[in-house]
């Protein structure tokens, strides 16, 4: 059991370093802080932050952010204020926020396509699903701050093809135990 959470723990670590170096390297996305969009963005790209500063009201000059891949989509956001109460649930407002922002995320039914790996209450970090089948490395992350009045960070990976493929099993479990 505990070779287990050890192995789980390097993976993680693993897949972590490697969406970092990935976002660094421009592949997944190009992350708009502090400065705005930066001069190699594409109008996609502008268009993008333009519209999530514009919903969100947020501010450069607070050190907000967002991201946004090649073709427009949201990948994150710093910044987002919250007010909430004794009943405020993180995990609920995550959901409830990308079904009001599905445009942005390419995120169309959020309850179905992000499976909740775990939620520590200030943490929830949500796994991308089509028909019950875990898509690689498309996770959806989102972060309050300690003091929780703002959403510290939202870390949407997902993979937009996904839905496209076909997960109807070809042979069945005995066939596949033969092989």
């Amino acid at each position: 059991n505990c070779e287990r959470v050890i192995r789980i723990n390097k993976i993680s670590i693993i897949l972590t370093i490697t969406l970092v170096l990935s976002s660094f390297a421009g592949v997944i996305t190009k992350i708009a802080f502090a400065q705005g969009p930066p001069p190699d963005s594409t109008e996609a790209q502008r268009e993008g932050v333009r519209r999530v500063f514009q919903r969100f009201g947020l501010s450069w000059e607070r050190g907000d952010g967002v991201g946004v891949d090649r073709d427009g989509r949201v990948t994150g956001i710093r910044g987002i204020h919250v007010s909430y109460d004794s009943t405020f649930r993180l995990v609920d407002w995550a959901y409830e926020f990308l079904e009001a922002n599905a445009d942005l995320f390419g995120i169309a039914n959020p309850r179905q396509e992000l499976r909740l790996l775990f939620d520590t209450g200030n943490v929830v970090r949500m796994q991308q699903v089509v028909n019950g089948v875990e898509v690689y490395l498309a996770e959806a992350q989102i972060e309050m701050s300690a003091d929780r009045t703002y959403i510290s960070g939202i870390d949407v990976r997902r993979d937009p093809e996904a839905r496209a493929i076909n997960t109807t099993p070809t042979i069945d479990h005995l066939q596949a135990a033969a092989i």
